[in-house]
């Protein structure tokens, strides 16, 4: 997917005006990736290879099984994958994620980037996108010390119990 041709009105398709093209690529690639790691990977694929063969433009068709199944399936907003509202901390329909991406800053770093070949990411879903969202969002020069999370909770010998 390009967001060269126009990139508001890809958008727009997806309930997702007024996002930086990092944010809604992370949304757009999530929408597989996540679809896939919950069990319905049935689901997007039918629905892309049916769209795929009746010649529907392939945006489109993520964008109508976006809005039609994996927000409503997933309860998500498309905007709480934006970094403006990622950065409000009162409680709201936008603030669901900010947790998560809260420890991906600071003590996971579980950042999807995109592989160099045949990816659903788009490679400006890079390193830089995260270390400048976690320091757009919560603090600049924010970045995870993975060394002593992994130190702190036993790295591949976690110590503990009803895990």
């Amino acid at each position: 997917m390009s967001l060269k041709a126009d990139s508001n009105k890809t958008k727009a398709m997806f309930g997702a005006t007024g996002m930086i093209d990092g944010d809604f690529m992370y949304l757009v690639a999530d929408a597989a990736a996540t679809s896939v790691q919950y069990g319905y990977q049935d689901t997007v694929c039918d629905a892309m290879n049916r769209s795929k063969n009746a010649g529907v433009n392939l945006t489109a068709a993520l964008a109508d099984y976006c809005n039609s199944f994996w927000y409503r399936t997933f309860g998500i907003n498309p905007l709480s994958y934006s970094q403006e509202k990622l950065k409000l901390v009162v409680p709201g329909e936008y603030t669901g994620s900010r947790q998560w991406w809260f420890q991906k800053c600071t003590e996971v770093a579980f950042f999807q980037v995109a592989p160099p070949r045949n990816s659903i990411r788009s490679p400006i879903v890079d390193l830089d996108y995260h270390r400048d969202l976690c320091s757009n969002v919560f603090a600049p020069g924010l970045w995870p010390d993975v060394e002593a999370t992994n130190l702190y909770y036993g790295g591949k010998e976690i110590s503990g119990s009803n895990i």
